[in-house]
């Protein structure tokens, strides 16, 4: 759940009758009027993607991620228009992704962090930055032979500031460098 004044934006799974399966989705709420039910991206609706793991609200923009074996990083304005998504993780043999840090920076961009085991390979977590219909990626590779360790377990936004949470030292600013060939 977050929260912007008077603003939530929620997930909620539900189990039990195909009625309150129904009810699973991402949600926000103001005040006292009655919560909104916002759609989810295309291809998450297509491959049943349903559980909502992270959520942020800044302003009237909200983030989420929608997870299950792909994972889906999102964002939409509170009315549930404007929606930019893209595939944050897939986890399918010995490759294991999962989308642990969200945050809104600004009505245009969100970012996420994606944790990546892959057999054979070092840990690598990846920051991801959506600005309106460009995504760029920056790839933080753990030193080898660390196969617990990621180099960012999370991720917060502060204006212009980045911060990752790095294992053992805690909360850092980030400058972050995008993958030189993603070009938007």
């Amino acid at each position: 759940m977050s929260q912007w004044r008077t603003r939530l934006a929620y997930g909620l799974f539900c189990t039990g009758s195909a009625a309150n399966q129904k009810l699973t989705g991402l949600f926000t709420k103001n005040g006292s009027r009655r919560a909104v039910r916002l759609p989810r991206p295309k291809d998450a609706v297509k491959f049943g993607v349903r559980v909502i793991e992270s959520v942020d609200l800044r302003g009237t923009r909200v983030a989420a991620v929608a997870a299950d074996i792909f994972e889906y990083s999102f964002s939409q304005t509170v009315g549930g228009s404007d929606m930019r998504s893209f595939l944050a993780a897939a986890s399918e043999g010995d490759s294991d992704e999962n989308a642990r840090g969200l945050a809104i920076q600004s009505a245009t961009t969100h970012w996420t962090l994606t944790d990546a085991t892959h057999a054979g390979d070092p840990n690598v977590a990846i920051v991801h930055r959506q600005t309106g219909a460009c995504r760029q990626h920056e790839r933080l590779v753990s030193a080898p032979g660390a196969t617990q360790e990621f180099e960012a377990i999370d991720l917060a936004a502060d204006g212009a500031t980045l911060y990752l949470v790095k294992p053992g030292i805690g909360l850092v600013a980030h400058a972050f460098s995008a993958d030189p060939a993603v070009t938007c």
